[in-house]
């Protein structure tokens, strides 16, 4: 069952009526103040600036929008909450993304391929694209203020709690899922859908052990970040993920609703660790071509990686914020030349045909990542690649400037689900809880691609996933009675 609650917030102390209504303008004061900062900071490219001058202070663009947006995220008082929230790690993550993209142009710390990441010195409208990226960060941050008192209740009757058998059940579906692939062509799916098992069983794993003494459950999860990079030594996202999900979870554990020097200790730790898992899986790909002899010499080859000539360069292109920032120009560019191709939310309907596969409705909508990349880079497309436009440039080629209003209402939903699933991490933990935060590792997907689809999709095979192994689990339970 699910439905709408107000959330019960941690209050340090009793406040009356006349305090809190007073601290409540306060915020709704300063968090005003600061959108309308914001809002002044986007225009400041078109209106003093030309595309030229941009490319020479983007960076400084985004990075005072993202300053500007964190004051506002450290007005709600539940900063766990807030931080771990679609809409701050939308904000965050696209507004760092851009700032470090903008800081690589101008170094021109570029590697040069077959992206054509050259050909973003020869857009015409990087002044307009600018303001109208920082104005859709104001719609991300909007979102977060309006969905702040409301939660979504998930309840799934007597769930129980989550036993050793959980855990035995998800190392199981860590082991077998290893080897054996998961492929869905006749829903039109491409490619092997097993890191759905494997990534669940880590969750049923890392929150059994969340409860165990400091070194032993850290000890397992850096275990299951070495797993996850040796099985996913293609996709470093799914390591950054999980990580981002452990550290939710951990963080949610305390009494306060701000972040301890404990929990900020392991934020540098984590990010630490992330920054090296991501650098020797590129390594792992072929990245500054040291031609490792396995995964964990690329582990040890970090530090010769760090000290090339190109460093920067290959960091920037490791981390994608030359390609998330390219690739988002670039598709804004192609609408505002071409705006008889804007799509008007044709993108937006495919978690709802998800199921249906491509043989039954040839006219089922594409996702706009491919028709971005076929129309620029055919030849890759055809071979089963693709370049993604972040989820900004996903709503401007859906609506134009009207893409505010979707992003606004997406991250409405998504900021009330997540609501949900911290109630959840505050009461006690129950299998439903291993679903929940599947789907939370694979969220940050849709905030990189824009691609509702994919979260549906990912989101609807681990739901089936779960009841199978819930039934598999109770199916055991009997047997021993």
């Amino acid at each position: 069952m699910v439905d709408f609650a107000r959330p019960q917030l941690d209050q340090p102390t009793p406040l009356r009526p006349q305090s809190m209504a007073a601290r409540s303008r306060s915020y709704s004061d300063r968090r005003f103040v600061l959108l309308i900062l914001i809002a002044v900071v986007a225009f400041v490219p078109m209106v003093f600036g030309q595309d030229g001058d941009v490319v020479a202070y983007g960076d400084l663009v985004f990075g005072v929008a993202l300053v500007l947006g964190n004051l506002f995220l450290l007005t709600f008082p539940d900063r766990v909450r807030t931080f771990f929230s679609p809409s701050a790690l939308s904000f965050n993550y696209v507004f760092v993304s851009f700032a470090l993209g903008a800081l690589a142009y101008r170094r021109e710390w570029i590697i040069y391929s077959g992206e054509r990441l050259g050909d973003y010195y020869d857009l015409e409208h990087i002044a307009f694209i600018t303001t109208i990226f920082v104005l859709f960060g104001i719609a991300v941050l909007s979102a977060l203020w309006v969905a702040q008192n409301w939660s979504v209740r998930i309840s799934m009757g007597q769930a129980g709690s989550i036993t050793s058998v959980w855990a035995a059940i998800g190392f199981g579906m860590m082991a077998i899922f290893s080897f054996v692939k998961i492929t869905l062509p006749f829903l039109g799916g491409g490619g092997d859908f097993s890191i759905l098992p494997r990534v669940m069983g880590s969750i049923a794993v890392t929150v059994y052990v969340s409860k165990t003494k400091l070194l032993y459950r850290v000890g397992v999860y850096f275990a299951i970040t070495i797993f996850l990079a040796v099985t996913q030594s293609q996709d470093k996202r799914v390591v950054v993920f999980y990580l981002l999900t452990v550290l939710l979870l951990e963080a949610s554990k305390q009494d306060r609703p701000t972040f301890s020097p404990k929990i900020l200790l392991a934020f540098i730790v984590t990010s630490v660790v992330l920054v090296w898992a991501v650098l020797s899986m590129s390594i792992s790909r072929g990245y500054g071509n040291l031609d490792p002899r396995s995964h964990l010499d690329s582990v040890r080859l970090v530090p010769t990686y760090l000290k090339a000539d190109t460093n920067l360069a290959f960091a920037s292109r490791n981390f994608e914020f030359t390609a998330t920032y390219f690739h988002s120009y670039n598709a804004a560019e192609y609408i505002l030349n071409e705006p008889s191709e804007i799509t008007l939310g044709a993108s937006y309907l495919r978690p709802f045909l998800v199921v249906i596969p491509r043989s039954i409705l040839p006219s089922k909508p594409s996702s706009t990542f491919g028709i971005y990349t076929r129309i620029f880079f055919s030849t890759f497309r055809g071979t089963g690649g693709s370049f993604v436009p972040n989820m900004f440039a996903e709503s401007f080629w859906n609506f134009h400037i009207l893409g505010a209003l979707a992003i606004f209402l997406i991250l409405l939903v998504l900021n009330r689900l997540f609501n949900g699933l911290y109630s959840l991490l505050k009461a006690k933990h129950t299998p439903v809880l291993i679903v929940a935060l599947t789907i939370y590792l694979f969220m940050p997907n849709y905030l990189r691609t824009g691609d509702l689809g994919i979260l549906a999709a990912y989101g609807g095979l681990v739901f089936i996933m779960f009841w199978g192994t819930n039934w598999f689990y109770s199916s055991l339970k009997r047997s021993g009675q």
